[in-house]
């Protein structure tokens, strides 16, 4: 049994728990890259070498979540992974993900990021905390 728990864990992703957070708060996590210019989908415009600076850490979520109320865009969430640390910290809801994906938050990185970020695809990151957005016309379609 225990074998079947631990390749369980190898095949789905590795599991991330953080102070007894509870498992809604656990998603998969992936990440993309957006060409320059282009346009997330609260209407910010992705430059690159923002991206790889870290002044815009983003996410695009999953409609699943989205539509659940639990993000919106401008939200902050704080994110937490031991697989990998360089993902830990604050990051701002400003994407959708296509209509595919349920329960997953999608990391916007530059494309110099993946190997220091080490970054093992998919795998599951815990949200600590969620400072919602200020501006109420952010919760709008």
């Amino acid at each position: 049994m225990r074998r079947l728990i631990i390749i369980s864990l190898i095949i789905l992703g590795w599991v991330v728990t953080v102070n007894g957070s509870s498992p809604k708060d656990l998603f998969t996590a992936t990440f993309y890259y957006a060409r320059s210019g282009s346009i997330t989908a609260d209407g910010s415009k992705v430059l690159p070498e923002k991206v790889k600076t870290g002044e815009h850490r983003w996410i695009a979520v999953s409609r699943d979540l989205r539509k659940s109320g639990e993000f919106n865009f401008g939200d902050t969430v704080i994110i937490e992974s031991q697989e990998c640390p360089g993902l830990n910290g604050e990051w701002i809801v400003k994407d959708l993900m296509g209509p595919v994906h349920t329960k997953r938050i999608d990391f916007l990185l530059h494309r110099e990021e993946i190997k220091d970020l080490e970054f093992w695809m998919p795998h599951k990151v815990m949200m600590v905390s969620k400072k919602d957005s200020l501006n109420p016309l952010e919760t709008l379609d």
